[in-house]
């Protein structure tokens, strides 16, 4: 099976134009299927996914997540008129459209997004330095330097009128 498109609906937004709801399903630990009308259960395509019924489109997957003041199961049927393809539930409701049900659907929103858009965490490299080396050797009572520590030394060489570098005296000008 191919991999689904992904093509940017609108500039600086990337969206999927769809994964079946049975592969975001395999995704989860848990996760169960089901469709409340007794028809054969079907598999909807899914390209995004929202907490709040007002902001569900067609092919949306509506994440029915419990607030301090409100339970989005309530609002199930508002995002179903809204043209939600499947629910995200944790207990299963009497609503002819497919539904996802999980523990915890806020345990579940976060790999379900990265899902759905390709895992682009994946796609970037972002090397991370550790901050400590170690002691350092010339004063092992003092912690090494970071980051902090390089950026309060530029700006006081800053204010002093003097770079530091192999190219570059005391007083900034350039050397041979």
């Amino acid at each position: 099976m191919s991999e689904p498109s992904c093509r940017p609906p609108q500039p600086g937004l990337s969206r999927c134009s769809g994964r079946p709801l049975s592969a975001v399903a395999r995704q989860l630990r848990g996760a169960e299927l089901y469709q409340a009308d007794g028809r054969s259960l079907a598999d909807p395509l899914v390209s995004d996914l929202s907490h709040d019924s007002r902001r569900v489109g067609p092919g949306s997957l509506f994440c029915a997540a419990r607030g301090q003041r409100t339970d989005g199961h309530d609002f199930a049927a508002d995002a179903l008129r809204s043209g939600a393809s499947a629910l995200l539930v944790e207990r299963f409701l009497d609503l002819p459209v497919p539904q996802l049900r999980v523990p915890s659907v806020r345990q579940a929103l976060g790999p379900i997004a990265a899902f759905l858009h390709g895992w682009p965490s994946r796609r970037h490299s972002c090397p991370a330095r550790h901050r400590s080396h170690g002691p350092r050797r010339d004063r092992p009572h003092e912690p090494p330097p970071t980051t902090r520590f390089h950026r309060w030394e530029s700006l006081r060489e800053r204010s002093r009128g003097g770079c530091r570098g192999p190219a570059r005296d005391d007083q900034g000008k350039q050397g041979l």
